[in-house]
């Protein structure tokens, strides 16, 4: 089965995008994950070089699943692609101010405390540089989509992508904020 790497940034419906995966049969890894238990802390990606030890048990993780999403694949996307250039990647996509806020309250809400976060403008130029990245690195390639699902766009632009019949049920919305 093809390699689908979800490349969407922290609070972008990545978690909605994995059960999606599985509704249509992927064998899907959700994040977070990483290589027996270790987690580099590096939400920012600004030690990219921290990584290279990584790379193979990461690659070989890649072998035993279809699709993927969250951490650390979206940081991955020009190693996967070098790995998997046949592969389909999808950024999922937000307003950058609510994925800001979505982060702080998610943060908010697993105990840390407030003065130890990022600020919204931080978490909001992450987003805004990730997805700048992405969009560059991808604008010749015909192997890539972005979908922000938070306007509507699903299971037609998903399944469209994929070659996959659509769903007769609703598009997944995971992780949503009860009012």
């Amino acid at each position: 089965m093809e390699k689908i790497f979800c490349i969407g940034m922290f609070k972008t419906g990545t978690s909605s995008i994995g059960r999606a995966f599985e509704i249509l049969g992927y064998k899907t890894l959700n994040g977070p994950w990483w290589p027996q238990g270790i987690m580099i802390q590096d939400t920012f990606y600004v030690r990219p070089k921290e990584w290279i030890p990584y790379y193979n048990n990461i690659m070989s993780v890649v072998k035993n699943y279809d699709a993927f999403q969250d951490y650390p694949w979206m940081f991955l996307y020009d190693k996967l692609y070098e790995s998997y250039p046949n592969a389909k990647f999808i950024l999922t996509v937000r307003n950058a101010e609510d994925v800001a806020e979505s982060d702080i309250n998610m943060l908010i809400k697993l105990g840390h405390s407030k003065e130890k976060i990022h600020s919204k403008d931080k978490l909001i130029n992450r987003y805004t540089v990730h997805r700048k990245k992405v969009l560059k690195y991808f604008e010749k390639k015909n192997n890539f989509i972005e979908i922000d699902i938070f306007k509507g766009e699903g299971w037609k632009k998903l399944c469209s992508f994929l070659n996959k019949d659509i769903p007769n049920i609703d598009f997944p919305h995971m992780n949503k904020k009860k009012i």
